[in-house]
């Protein structure tokens, strides 16, 4: 797209770290550049391009690769996408129509904080195919968050969310309607179910949760995302903390990511007792607390399931980081 300003490779070295990369430029001219491949397409997913959080510098107004190049002109999605951002929908009737189930299935994403933080309805569009449904949603993160609510309620049936014969990614771990009503249950967050058809227990169910309820702070802990090797790479970890923190953005202000490394407590010590692995993020609301844990509590890291929990707040801040 010619943003390059000399002849030759403008990338000097590219770091990868998980799900994430960090590139250096050899122009500060083609370092700004290089922010308006932001949503290039890549093995099946818009890349997403910015600065390191640690970056002090001036804003640099920046276009997009769908801008640069067109792609998705009319709907501003690129098309080169759409397979992945495309979902069956089985179990249906003839009540329901294609706007009456965008709006549903788009407006329960948004209830439940899955939905990715653009603004509008996340499903696009909705086919009918007679006994079955084809939804388009906005984003890769969007449909593979969908894929969540399968099981949920609507007319009477549940829908049957999954992905259509011919999608050729990799498969995405997920949950069930269940399941996600169970965590809102847990949270103390019944009540956004209240009003609609999206709760399969029934009503009664939203004061049927358990009176142990753990009580929700603006601090969360993760379990399994970092390996062995994860531990003994400083670089790494900071990295990861780093990511973390841009991603978590997403459910409101962060104050604070923090990674327990073994070089902070007593080797020979339990995980149970130092915390060490443990990763912490600290909010500044209880509110995007919450929206995270539902989200993550989704998430797998390195092919394990990430556990999510609430931790005290006073624990967190006095570094009492072990049960």
């Amino acid at each position: 797209v010619n943003l390059d300003v000399f002849p030759g490779p403008p990338i000097l070295q590219c770091r990868v770290s998980n799900k994430y990369a960090f590139i250096e430029l050899r122009s500060r001219e083609e370092t700004n550049n290089a922010l308006s491949l932001n949503g290039i397409p890549f093995m099946g997913t818009p890349l997403k391009v910015g600065r390191p959080s640690k970056y002090r510098g001036p804003h640099v107004e920046a276009s997009t690769w769908q801008t640069l190049t067109g792609a998705g002109a009319i709907s501003g999605l690129d098309p080169a996408t759409k397979v992945y951002r495309e979902l069956y929908v089985g179990n249906t009737n003839n009540l329901m129509t294609e706007t009456s189930m965008g709006k549903f299935l788009g407006m329960s994403l948004q209830k439940v904080g899955l939905a990715t933080s653009m603004e509008g309805n996340p499903v696009v569009a909705a086919r009918s195919n007679g006994n079955f449904f084809f939804i388009e949603l906005r984003s890769v993160e969007d449909a593979n968050a969908m894929l969540n609510l399968n099981g949920i309620p609507y007319m009477g049936q549940n829908l049957k969310i999954s992905r259509p014969s011919k999608y050729p990614g990799p498969t995405t771990p997920s949950v069930c309607w269940p399941d996600i009503v169970a965590r809102l249950m847990t949270q103390g967050e019944g009540a956004i179910l209240a009003g609609d058809n999206t709760n399969p227990y029934g009503a009664d169910s939203r004061d049927a949760s358990p009176t142990n309820t753990p009580i929700a702070t603006n601090v969360l802990r993760l379990n399994n995302m970092l390996t062995a090797n994860d531990l003994a790479d400083e670089q790494g970890l900071a990295d990861i903390e780093e990511e973390t923190k841009q991603e978590c953005t997403s459910f409101g202000k962060v104050k604070n990511v923090h990674i327990v490394r073994p070089s902070t407590t007593d080797q020979r010590a339990s995980k149970v007792s130092t915390g060490v692995g443990y990763v912490f993020i600290e909010f500044e609301e209880v509110d995007s607390a919450r929206k995270a844990m539902l989200s993550l509590s989704t998430r797998t890291f390195d092919g394990k399931k990430v556990e999510v929990t609430f931790w005290d707040e006073k624990k967190f801040r006095d570094g009492i980081y072990g049960d």
